[in-house]
């Protein structure tokens, strides 16, 4: 024979819900950490690499600079040139900018809504 039901007090609902949002609200806020150290650690590794691009594109272009002022023998026409070299690469980067912005914004977007092994429920 099955043993009979016993009723659940009000009590006893309102401790299983309160526990429930509780590890809700914890789940949240681990999500939350978890989604920023990733947007963290990938912004420090995004501005460490565009610095030391930054770097390197200061070096090249005095490098330029210095090799067509030897070549024309005038520093401020040289200045002048890479000035305009630099100018030009600037517009065809703003021209092509999406094909630098459409990947960010997806893999922020896969980092803060793509589902985690650990997210599934049973319940849901």
């Amino acid at each position: 024979m099955k043993e009979p039901v016993k009723p659940v007090s009000a009590e006893k609902i309102t401790d299983d819900i309160r526990s429930y949002v509780n590890m809700r609200i914890a789940s949240a806020k681990l999500a939350m950490v978890e989604g920023l150290s990733k947007v963290s650690g990938n912004a420090v590794r995004i501005l460490v690499f565009l610095l030391l691009c930054m770097l390197a594109f200061i070096a090249f272009a005095f490098a330029l600079g210095a090799w067509i002022a030897a070549e024309i023998g005038s520093v401020a026409i040289a200045a002048l040139l890479v000035g305009i070299i630099l100018v030009i690469l600037a517009l065809i980067v703003f021209a092509f900018r999406g094909l630098f912005i459409n990947p960010m914004v997806g893999m922020f977007s896969e980092m803060f809504f793509k589902p985690r092994k650990h997210d599934h429920h049973e319940d849901e």
